[in-house]
């Protein structure tokens, strides 16, 4: 599956998933040579999501990862102007000092919500947002796509790929393995409907 296909792959089944459930957790498809892998990470604050990514790190080098998407769903708050910009920045230290890791954008009176789906390999990292439009039930409606243009990207979350000459002992991958088990990172193979296999 090439770049485009994995992509579309992941938008189809994202699409399918919010339709059916409301919402999306935080999903990583990874690729490596063999096949494909799917990691559900869903996370409640900043502390568990810190945790969790280290639990995919440590998942992503034990099997060779080379490529993966991560699809979620998040709150973003839209600036046009340096003014709002700084304006945004100022209300999210802020909050951060009142919340903490418990910090969330929902809480921004402009915020809106977005089915998120980054791409990452070798060669770099793209991010495509869609924005969800809900009925007047909360269900989803739709999902807009003005914002699907890709954009390069960087930060954490593009830098769980393992270092191309990493080569983990036994020792290591039976340690990985044991944390992995006390985090529970649910790893699952999901069929494209979105279906467990």
């Amino acid at each position: 599956m090439d770049k485009k296909e994995q992509i579309e792959h992941a938008l189809e089944f994202g699409k399918k998933w919010m339709l059916k459930h409301g919402e999306v957790i935080t999903l990583f498809h990874a690729w490596n040579e063999k096949g494909s892998i799917v990691l559900a990470t869903p996370w409640v604050d900043e502390a568990d999501k810190r945790v969790l990514l280290s639990a995919v790190r440590l998942v992503f080098a034990m099997e060779r990862i080379t490529s993966y998407l991560m699809m979620s769903e998040t709150w973003q708050v839209p600036t046009k102007t340096p003014e709002e910009l700084e304006a945004f920045y100022r209300w999210r230290a802020e909050q951060i000092k009142i919340q903490g890791d418990k910090f969330s954008l929902q809480t921004h009176p402009l915020h809106k919500e977005h089915l998120v789906i980054l791409h990452v390999d070798r060669s770099g990292a793209t991010i495509q947002n869609y924005e969800i439009k809900r009925d007047k039930k909360g269900n989803v409606a739709h999902f807009d796509s003005s914002t699907m243009q890709p954009d390069k990207v960087s930060g954490r979350m593009c830098e769980l790929l393992p270092p191309q000459e990493l080569r983990l002992t036994p020792k290591e991958k039976a340690m990985a393995v044991e944390a992995l088990a006390m985090l529970s990172v649910e790893i699952k193979s999901l069929d494209k409907n979105g279906e467990e296999q």
